[in-house]
């Protein structure tokens, strides 16, 4: 059960008549907060600054007790807990009752995409409904037949914006059957200024890594490792160590899937302690001075805050050229691409980075970072989403 105190920040009363606020309902539980929650907790100051309007975010149950919690409480930001159940809209009204007047309701990473169409439906018909699409998928079989109800019945009469993160997940979506009028692209935005470069940092992580000299050190964030292409990562730093090529060390952030996923790949066993998966990182932004590149060789993806959090702290990208990347980053100079499921052509891209000096990578991890500064920092993204939410309003 949901009481106040899951919302109320202190010193607010709930008491009077109801107050108007935008509603997030997002399936976020991770430990790890990464950039998305900066994202959240900026757009709430932004829309309590700029549209003199509060946000309630609403997490599964399974998201309390996480460390990152308490940025909105120290924000004094609504937020509060529901279910993943069918039920899952209830929570959602229990939280409403009687204080709020939800203005939006928006909807992250699919789960909750019906709650917020019920909850319009049932209890608050005045309220424009808001889903934020955040990646592809596969447009199989299954995928239609789901999407013949949810895409061309409950979307198109019931959903009024769709929020797509990059050209690729725009282009995606249509191909479902939303409606490309209700369709607008706003690519993620991250806190740039959590990304720079600090050397004595540098130091102390890669001596902790057995790291020596100017090695080049390799990332790839492997949650998902079919999706993420860990499989493709590993036999690309395969090629790289043996072709005489200064090897440097390999990561991948991963949990016990992926562990398992690598156990089942012969290049991953041959490597060794070269090609290391290593658990997630709290301070991931401290973690990135370590690195040198940052690796995306996914199949396929929405728009990767990994990516723009590495060009941010001024590291060189190889990306695969899977759609909606070149549009996003990759006209920067510091950002190489290559075709999708071609390690032949990551390992020589990876080796090319091995035998740039300090000096051409740093000059190329600059052009990265001014390149995010410009056109993916919070601000950017935090205007065009109220520049959403007012246009349904007004």
């Amino acid at each position: 059960m949901v009481t106040d105190k899951d919302v109320i920040p202190s010193g607010t009363s709930s008491k009077g008549s109801t107050r108007p606020i935008i509603c997030h309902v997002v399936d976020f539980s991770s430990k790890t907060p990464g950039s998305f929650i900066d994202a959240l907790v900026f757009l709430g100051l932004h829309c309590r600054e700029r549209m003199k309007t509060e946000t309630l975010f609403v997490f599964p149950e399974d998201a309390k007790g996480n460390s990152w919690l308490k940025r909105f409480e120290e924000q004094g930001i609504l937020h509060g807990f529901i279910s993943r159940d069918r039920a899952s809209f209830l929570g959602v009204e229990s939280l409403l009752h009687d204080k709020y007047r939800p203005l939006i309701f928006h909807s992250h990473f699919v789960s909750y995409d019906i709650s917020t169409v019920l909850l319009k439906l049932l209890f608050h018909r005045h309220a424009k409904v808001v889903w934020h699409l955040h990646s592809r998928g596969t447009l199989n079989v299954l995928q239609r037949g789901k999407d013949l109800v949810k895409v061309r019945v409950i979307a198109r009469s019931f959903v009024d914006r769709l929020i797509a993160v990059s050209e690729g997940v725009f282009d995606h979506s249509r191909a479902r059957g939303f409606e490309s009028e209700k369709l607008v692209v706003v690519h993620n935005g991250i806190e740039v200024n959590r990304f720079r470069p600090n050397q004595e940092v540098r130091e102390r992580i890669r001596a902790s890594l057995g790291i020596t000299g100017d090695e080049a050190v390799y990332l790839l964030l492997g949650w998902d490792p079919h999706t993420k292409g860990v499989d493709l990562f590993a036999k690309a730093a395969h090629r790289v160590a043996g072709s005489g090529a200064r090897a440097g060390l390999f990561l991948i952030i991963g949990e016990a899937r992926t562990r398992e996923f690598m156990t089942n790949l012969p290049e991953a066993v041959r490597l060794g302690v070269t090609l290391r998966v290593i658990d997630p990182v709290q301070d991931f932004a401290a973690f990135l001075n370590a690195v040198d590149v940052v690796v995306s060789a996914s199949r396929s993806e929405g728009l990767p805050y990994a990516i723009l959090e590495g060009m941010a702290a001024g590291k060189l990208i190889l990306s695969s050229d899977i759609p909606g990347v070149r549009e996003t980053y990759g006209g920067s100079r510091g950002v190489g691409l290559f075709p999708p499921a071609d390690w032949m052509m990551l390992a020589t891209c990876m080796k090319n980075a091995s035998d740039l000096s300090i000096v051409e990578r740093r000059v190329l991890g600059d052009a990265n970072s001014r390149y995010v500064a410009q056109h993916y920092s919070l601000t950017a993204w935090a205007d065009q989403i109220a520049d959403v939410y007012e246009a349904l309003l007004h």
